[in-house]
């Protein structure tokens, strides 16, 4: 579906009921050089955040997400990446910035404690 849409970001619950997200979602979007520029967006519970993060992801928000806050903050994250992502073209196999980093402040190294990634 990534493929044919070609969304601007995604946001992924890695416990669905009826899927692996991390064999047959995560890995696959990160893994396949069409779709790995895509910043997504992790939603689980905190013991699925290390593995999120080493995934690659752009940010994780732990369930159950606590106030309107953490959207938000979430939509700027994706919005600053993108802004980011715009200015600089992004060379073979360049990726994005760690996600403990927030963007557009690249000294931080400890997201704020509502979103975490």
């Amino acid at each position: 579906m990534t493929k044919e849409y070609k969304p601007d970001a995604l946001s992924l619950d890695l416990h669905l009921p009826d899927i692996d997200g991390w064999r047959r979602v995560l890995d696959r979007l990160k893994n396949d050089v069409v779709t790995r520029h895509i910043p997504v967006c992790v939603i689980s519970t905190d013991e699925a955040r290390d593995r999120a993060l080493a995934s690659g992801v752009l940010a994780f928000v732990a369930k159950p997400i606590q106030s309107r806050d953490t959207l938000d903050a979430l939509l700027g994250r994706i919005a600053d990446f993108h802004r980011t992502s715009a200015e600089k073209p992004a060379g073979r196999g360049q990726r994005h910035q760690p996600a403990e980093r927030a963007a557009g402040n690249p000294g931080r190294q400890r997201p704020a404690n509502h979103l975490r990634g």
